[in-house]
């Protein structure tokens, strides 16, 4: 892998981890999916062409999940909310409460309030999976946001 890779992931985890350590709560799971980030738009940005071909998924004992969108420059821009039931059988949802970026280099990650949801379909049916993010930040500038996985199942990332 990439040194690039590990930076981001490094920088990911990290996150992961100040996020935890704020609610005192470990991640039960965090993945690593490969594949195209289809659309990445946020606060009236399109950032689609700097994403990588990699998402990030975190799962927490409470239901919080978080999706992480990885950008070229190591920036992560991320979509956090709460399980809720599934939608159909192949999918499942999140309800977006927070938006949070990480522009790296020393910058804090900023936190704002968001509302949307997320739609996911199972990343280990031996198929190309998806997510699809939607909805609005605190100004109230709408955020979208998709990736398709290449097939491959997540690899866990806390092992």
């Amino acid at each position: 892998m990439s040194r690039s890779w590990w930076r981001v992931a490094g920088l990911a985890l990290l996150s992961v981890m100040m996020i935890a350590q704020a609610r005192a709560e470990n991640p039960s799971s965090m993945m690593t999916m490969s594949g195209r980030c289809d659309k990445l738009l946020v606060g009236g940005h399109d950032m689609t062409r700097f994403c990588e071909g990699k998402i990030l998924s975190t799962a927490y004992p409470s239901g919080r999940v978080g999706f992480y969108f990885v950008l070229r420059n190591g920036a992560i821009v991320t979509f956090s909310g709460n399980d809720v039931p599934n939608p159909t059988p192949q999918t499942d949802r999140l309800f977006i409460d927070k938006l949070i970026t990480n522009l790296g280099d020393g910058i804090p990650s900023a936190s704002e309030p968001a509302i949307g949801s997320c739609d996911y379909s199972n990343p280990y049916a031996g198929k190309p999976a998806f997510v699809r993010c939607i909805g609005k930040g605190a100004a109230g500038e709408p955020f979208r946001a998709s990736f398709t996985t290449d097939g491959r199942p997540p690899v866990e990332a806390l092992k």
